[in-house]
């Protein structure tokens, strides 16, 4: 396959050489061309990102006038949400407030859990604890057997296999 001698700007239409660098156009407008890195044997391939610099108003605030640049690709285009730089501002301290206030929330909820802890210590009762599936270390039988019956059935057990 031959190398394509000349790309079309996806901004001004116009041709452009097929080599990395950067397109300006009539309009103040500029595009960037880079080789794609494709394996050995592969036709030249090249990536065409347009970018428009504009003047729009703050998308937080709608008063401040503020310059973004809008990229356009052969897919789609992005236009980044415009912010000021006050508005920016006004972001990061609300942040770090709502930080501040949820690390106190944190701690007020730690110390009532730790205060509820304390007056309300868990109480385990180990008279009632249900019945559950043992192997006698002596008989070698499975059992379903309380604690306190499976203890007592072992004691026999290790008492049995002491007089054999």
């Amino acid at each position: 396959m031959e190398k394509p001698q000349e790309l079309t700007c996806i901004l001004c239409k116009k041709q452009i050489p097929a080599e990395e660098h950067t397109h300006h156009c009539e309009d103040g407008n500029y595009a960037k061309i880079k080789k794609l890195v494709l394996p050995s044997g592969m036709p030249d391939s090249f990536t065409i990102r347009g970018y428009i610099p504009m003047k729009v108003t703050c998308g937080f605030c709608n008063k401040n006038e503020i310059s973004i640049i809008k990229h356009v690709t052969a897919n789609g285009e992005f236009v980044p949400k415009p912010m000021c730089d006050d508005c920016q501002k006004l972001r990061e301290i609300e942040a770090r407030e709502l930080e501040e206030e949820n690390r106190k929330n944190e701690e007020k909820l730690a110390d009532a859990q730790r205060k509820w802890d304390k007056e309300h210590p868990k109480v385990v009762d180990t008279e009632n604890i249900p019945p559950q599936t043992m192997q006698c270390e002596y008989c070698g039988q499975m059992l379903t057997l309380t604690k306190q019956d499976f203890v007592a059935h072992q004691d026999v057990c290790k008492a049995d296999n002491a007089q054999i």
